[in-house]
């Protein structure tokens, strides 16, 4: 489903006479359906970096990113117009971030719903769908009327991660997705997952914990900063 093939990311800092800074080089994987590849590398190391080249928040130096969609066919992320990419992000990709980001006076329920309207489903259901979902993450009911900007970084996380599960991605990006989440949490969370990967859900994550890493991942991939990615043994 998604192949990632010499990719090559860099920064320029201006603020340092226009010095440029190596993310990463040399990044070739591939991820099946229902697979889900965990990246591995020291904090720094450009496991972020990663996935926002495959979100396309980044533009790659260098390198394919071929995705198989439904929609559009075999493209390459790394060079697939804007309109296009948004095509797929509000049917295809899905993204989980490490923090929070949305408008500051929108419910709870709102929020997680937001994806699947955007995909056209009727607004009312989808409503009900987001009930389901933060129900499922322990979110107390209390909250679903209320502005997630005002909550604990757990609480906001589980809602994060509820607005990229309402609908199913074929494919996953998860960049520390439990790392502020309590043990009962994760438990919820790593099912979920497993649920997408049994619907046939790709996936690309990082993980803080490798312990946890190892529950959700069927391979590894280690980021050094002298060959790029290389293949690691799987969990």
């Amino acid at each position: 489903m998604l192949l990632v093939k010499n990719l090559h990311k860099s920064f320029t800092l201006h603020m340092l006479g226009g010095k440029r800074i190596e993310a990463f080089s040399d990044v070739s994987f591939q991820v099946a359906p229902g697979k889900a590849v965990v990246l591995s590398a020291p904090s720094g190391g450009g496991k972020s970096s990663v996935l926002k080249c495959i979100y396309r928040t980044y533009l790659p130096d260098a390198g394919v990113i071929r995705f198989q969609s439904p929609s559009l066919g075999l493209v390459d992320l790394a060079s697939l117009d804007e309109h296009r990419v948004l095509v797929l992000r509000r049917g295809e990709i899905g993204y989980v971030t490490q923090f929070l980001k949305v408008l500051p006076r929108v419910s709870t329920v709102d929020v997680v719903s937001e994806p699947l309207i955007n995909a056209g489903v009727d607004a009312e259901l989808a409503r009900r769908r987001a009930v389901e979902t933060l129900r499922r993450l322990r979110i107390p009911e209390a909250l679903f009327s209320a502005y997630p900007a005002t909550f604990s970084g757990g609480e906001q996380q589980r809602v994060n991660i509820a607005r990229a599960l309402i609908r199913r991605s074929r494919l996953l990006l998860l960049d520390e997705p439990t790392a502020s989440l309590d043990a009962e949490s994760v438990g919820i969370v790593l099912d979920m997952l497993q649920d997408c990967k049994e619907k046939g859900t790709a996936m690309v994550a990082v993980f803080h914990d490798r312990s946890v890493a190892e529950r959700i991942a069927d391979s590894f991939y280690t980021l050094r900063p002298d060959d790029g990615f290389v293949r690691a043994a799987a969990p």
